[in-house]
């Protein structure tokens, strides 16, 4: 019994005691809201920094199918630009016409409060230890 063998959205890449379909249909990570605009193309991409080439004929939103987290920073030609929320899960950034080069970077605000509490702790047990050896 194969479940997908009439669906035309999905394609058996390799069948050997199991079955590995491709989604033909599924969306890149980043494009755009109207895609006869233009197009946009990752052209680096870290787990803190990906960069993002696009190029539209007309104002539109560049869409990611990635799931928002607090401490994202978008940069439109390297200028800070405002992330909006889609669907209360997915980044979301409006991009003027032309050509732009757009950068997200993810600066994790808890990683600097966990580093201070560290810190903190660390100075603190430090001054215990000294105490009690004198």
């Amino acid at each position: 019994y194969d479940p997908f063998s009439t669906d035309g959205r999905y394609r058996l890449l390799k069948e050997s005691g199991y079955r590995l379909y491709e989604n033909t249909t599924v969306l890149p990570r980043f494009f755009l809201e109207n895609p006869s605009c233009g197009d946009a193309r990752i052209t680096s991409y870290t787990p803190n920094t990906i960069e993002v080439s696009v190029k539209s004929t007309c104002d539109t939103n560049l869409l990611s199918s990635e799931v928002s987290y607090p401490g994202w920073q978008a940069y439109v030609n390297g200028k800070n630009a405002d992330i909006s929320i889609t669907n209360d899960t997915f980044r979301t950034l409006f991009i003027p016409s032309g050509e732009q080069s757009i950068v997200f970077q993810y600066h994790p605000g808890i990683f600097i409060v966990g580093g201070l509490v560290s810190l903190l702790s660390a100075l603190c047990l430090y001054i215990i230890v000294r105490a009690n050896k004198e």
